[in-house]
């Protein structure tokens, strides 16, 4: 009796023993619209067109009505549950999740060449430093000074 889980049966990772199933497992919904030849386009359409053309009335029914598509109804039961909440979580998920979300693509800014080469002179400093220092004056330091001027 021996099983293939005990401890006399384990082997060493190798490159010639690896697991059965290596890698991430498919998406459950590639799958389906791979069987089923559906595109991904078609989905997002479906989802658009009843989000868009349907009544908040129509929506509802369609997400109560059992002789429609467990999809169909999915959608809508989604839809209701954001007119209920004044969001579109929802939406936004099955959209992401369908098309995949979107690249956002960053371009850096070069700063202008007025703010890299100024610099201030001596009176510009010395209007700085007396404007920082009366941002973080301290006012035990007004009433010390007025004593010893006494």
């Amino acid at each position: 009796m021996n099983r293939s889980g005990t401890l006399a049966n384990l082997r060493p990772f190798t490159a010639e023993n690896q697991p059965p199933n290596r890698g991430r497992k498919p998406s459950l919904l590639k799958g389906l619209t791979a069987r089923s030849n559906i595109a991904a386009s078609d989905i997002r359409n479906a989802i658009i067109a009843i989000a868009f053309d349907k009544t908040e009335a129509e929506v509802i029914a369609l997400a109560k009505d059992l002789s429609q598509p467990i999809f169909i109804r999915t959608i809508c039961s989604a839809l209701e549950q954001d007119f209920l909440r004044g969001k579109t979580n929802n939406i936004e998920w099955m959209l992401e999740r369908v098309v995949g979300r979107v690249a956002l693509t960053r371009e850096p800014q070069e700063p202008e060449q007025d703010q890299l080469s100024h610099k201030m002179n001596h009176e510009e400093w010395e209007a700085f430093q007396q404007n920082v220092r009366l941002l973080f004056r301290n006012p035990d330091d007004e009433t010390r000074e007025s004593h010893q001027n006494t």
